[in-house]
């Protein structure tokens, strides 16, 4: 699929039916996407899927690049509330074990991916008409500062940023690997990913 120069805007739905279509068209593309990868996404596969017209289709999206568009910003939307509220969340991550914090910080990310398995393709693909949501990593990594501060008190504020830094990176790093292989599972990889945090966080409480 060819990006295209500048993307189309998708067209709001005015009606509820109109939505229910617009979600039927999300919904099958993303069915596609996890199937096949976002080189696998065709008009017509997508309307077929989706059981409607072609014509109705392009009622609500001028291309394929607006419907991913679209796709990408209904996932960006549910993360970042999900990512908000744990980001606002009362938690004495210093009173937690270890393992128990780390997978607060990571569930609701990792749990939303494996629900969603075209979702990585959708949000991280790259090209000229990808969407891009900041704010996502931005909400990640507060979180992770607040972790590491409550559980590092008497590291520095530099030494500390650069520690939530680098779990970002680390999960960045698996995340896109999980992407782009399929052994070994994803669902090894994640798991594999909670203990290098566990480690890696692990060795500065250590000390």
């Amino acid at each position: 699929m060819t990006p295209v120069p500048r993307q189309r805007p998708a067209r709001p739905p005015l009606q509820e039916r109109g939505q229910r279509r617009v979600d039927a068209i999300l919904d099958a593309a993303a069915t596609i996407v996890a199937e096949r990868g976002v080189a696998g996404l065709t008009v017509h596969g997508v309307a077929r899927r989706a059981r409607t017209a072609i014509g109705s289709m392009y009622h609500f999206f001028p291309d394929l690049e607006a419907v991913l568009g679209a796709l990408a910003d209904r996932h960006a939307r549910t993360l970042r509330g999900e990512l908000e509220a744990l980001s606002a969340a009362p938690v004495d991550w210093a009173a937690l074990p270890l393992d128990v914090a780390v997978d607060g910080f990571l569930d609701p990310l990792l749990t939303y991916i494996e629900r969603h398995p075209d979702v990585l393709h959708v949000l991280r693909r790259p090209g000229r008409g990808a969407r891009r949501h900041p704010e996502l990593e931005a909400l990640l990594l507060q979180t992770a500062e607040r972790i590491v501060r409550a559980r590092t008190p008497e590291a520095s504020p530099a030494a500390r940023a650069a520690r939530a830094a680098t779990m970002l990176a680390v999960v960045d790093g698996v995340l896109t690997r999980t992407e782009r292989v399929a052994s070994p599972p994803a669902s090894t990889m994640m798991r594999e990913l909670k203990r290098a945090i566990v480690g890696y966080l692990g060795s500065y409480e250590a000390i």
